[in-house]
């Protein structure tokens, strides 16, 4: 007897693009990386060490340790993706957070089965939660996060601006939120069993991912961007400035296709590395001390934690402005002003406690991380194409978690020889800055280069 069950349609054969279900897809599996982020682990952070009974500085030490060597697998993981796809390693990473984050209810009992076989008390339950933040962290931060992201730039070519514009909104307005919602588990039972709540939630998105992902719309029988219509001018455009109605997109949105050797022999691909490296370390080094920077320029807590949600306001902003404006503005641009960007951050830093300088923060910190999105989705797959994205872009990845890992215990070290953070803060500006100027020299000497073989072509 036949099967009465019904079976979900072909990509193809769907009533829209599925690429808009990729978008969907793709977002949610961004935001399900929550548990194996910063901003999702600082929630549990008190229970833990109350349950293993060790010092804040050695959970600290531990989430470094973890984190660490997450990201040095991920250049490896990055390989993997591109010969897996997206369907394959985003369920399997799923699957790994789940697990990982199932673990983490045990991790006190598991230190205390581990000291009873060992005869120590403190060093198991350090063993134990540095193993279960790796964990975390690698298939969190790391290849769930990855393999969503890289789908989603696959699907789209021409619209990859405005559909990076629209992921980025998500998971800001996602990420902010998620604290909420595991206190309000936690709140509502216990510390065990809102992670319990969060593993079975991440478990189910494995599922779906396995039925909705794919990993390029070749696979299927598809283009990128779908049907791309030509639109004619509406009254409302007509009342645009002429420059703007006139604008077009400056070229194809997806480079040709060089491999992570190739890349890596051009100035452009360690220019956003190190941008990209700078913006991680100095981001996760003011979130960890935000209440300690406020405290050195005589602000109270209140004004620390109340920083975020203005300076995320800023941030959206400037994502959906730098998206869009990459399909008109050479991609080489955006590096520059990221640079600029964080030593503008670096400055307000240094001067915390001044007049206005609550209104600096809030700008530069909005500004470097809006130049995130751009620099961070965008520039490889139009620089390097697709072919080799995962490879390209893991390194990227690992570099930025590196960097996550560092710059918060480098801005510690600081804090204890001089008693504020003015003083590391003045310092990086010096590299970042020279990075900023590395930056426009590459984009001057690409622009001649371009324009000499627009000359060479011209010629009869």
């Amino acid at each position: 007897m036949a099967s009465s069950r019904s079976r979900l349609p072909e990509p193809a054969n769907w009533p829209f693009f599925y690429g808009w279900m990729i978008l969907f897809a793709g977002g949610l599996g961004t935001l399900m990386t929550a548990p194996g982020q910063t901003i999702g682990v600082s929630v549990f952070n008190d229970f833990l060490i109350d349950i293993l009974g060790i010092s804040r500085v050695a959970l600290s030490t531990a989430y470094m340790i973890g984190t660490t060597t997450s990201g040095l697998l991920l250049a490896r993981a990055g390989r993997v993706l591109d010969r897996r796809g997206s369907r394959v390693v985003g369920t399997a990473a799923a699957i790994g957070l789940g697990l990982s984050v199932l673990g983490m209810t045990q991790v006190d009992r598991a230190s205390q089965g581990i000291a009873r076989l060992t005869g120590g008390v403190v060093w198991p339950a350090f063993a134990t939660v540095t193993f279960g933040f790796f964990l975390l962290r690698f298939f969190g931060q790391g290849m769930l996060m990855l393999s969503a992201r890289n789908m989603i730039l696959k699907w789209f070519d021409k619209r990859r601006g405005i559909v990076t514009a629209l992921l980025g909104l998500s998971v800001t307005l996602g990420f902010s939120y998620s604290p909420r919602v595991f206190e309000a588990l936690i709140q509502a039972s216990s510390w065990r069993a809102a992670w319990t709540v969060i593993a079975m939630a991440v478990l189910g998105f494995a599922v779906f991912a396995a039925i909705f992902y794919r990993d390029n719309p070749a696979s299927v029988g598809l283009r990128p961007d779908g049907e791309l219509r030509t639109k004619t001018a509406s009254p409302r455009t007509r009342l645009l400035p002429r420059w703007l109605r006139e604008l077009r997109p400056i070229g194809m949105s997806t480079g040709e296709d060089r491999t992570l050797e190739e890349a890596r022999r051009t100035l452009i691909y360690w220019v956003l590395i190190l941008v990209l490296t700078a913006s991680s370390a100095i981001g996760t080094a003011f979130t960890f001390h935000v209440v300690s920077i406020f405290e050195t320029g005589g602000m109270g807590r209140a004004a620390a934690v109340s920083v975020f949600l203005p300076a995320s306001v800023v941030s959206i902003g400037v994502k959906f402005a730098t998206s869009w404006a990459s399909d008109y503005v050479p991609i080489r641009v955006f590096p520059i002003l990221h640079g600029l960007a964080i030593v503008f951050f670096l400055l307000t830093i240094a001067v915390v406690g001044v007049r206005a300088s609550m209104l600096l923060l809030i700008l530069g910190h909005g500004l470097m991380q809006g130049f995130l999105t751009v620099n961070a989705n965008l520039a490889w797959p139009r620089l390097f194409g697709l072919a080799h994205l995962g490879a390209i872009s893991g390194v990227s990845m690992k570099w930025s978690v590196l960097g996550s890992a560092a710059g918060p215990y480098i801005y510690s070290v600081f804090f204890n020889l001089t008693g504020n953070y003015r003083l590391i803060s003045l310092l990086l500006i010096v590299p970042c800055a020279a990075l900023t100027i590395l930056a426009i020299k590459d984009h001057v000497v690409h622009h001649a280069d371009h324009r000499a073989e627009d000359r060479a072509a011209d010629r009869p």
